[in-house]
């Protein structure tokens, strides 16, 4: 069976459009254990959308979560603490 390439789904992929930047690597913090949330997310072209994931760590204001889709090229995104639920 071969091997799908990396950027197969690259017709598809699209920024999320309410992402923060990435924060220096001084400033995040590891979460002690993954936290399931709710995150919301406005894509690109497709608008918003609402899903459980998890959060691993945060800076300041920012989460980072995963984002398990194949809209995105790289699978985790921060967001502003406002767009994340803890569950």
């Amino acid at each position: 069976m071969p091997q799908p390439a990396w950027d197969e789904h690259r017709d598809e992929w699209q920024a999320i459009t309410n992402a923060c930047p990435i924060p220096s690597r001084a400033a995040q913090h590891d979460l002690d254990e993954p936290a399931t949330v709710r995150v919301h997310l406005v894509w690109e072209r497709d608008g918003e959308d609402t899903r459980e994931t998890i959060a691993v760590a945060w800076a300041g204001r920012s989460v980072l979560v995963s984002v398990n889709d194949r809209r995105v090229q790289v699978q985790w995104a921060w967001l502003d603490a406002s767009d994340v639920q803890r569950l």
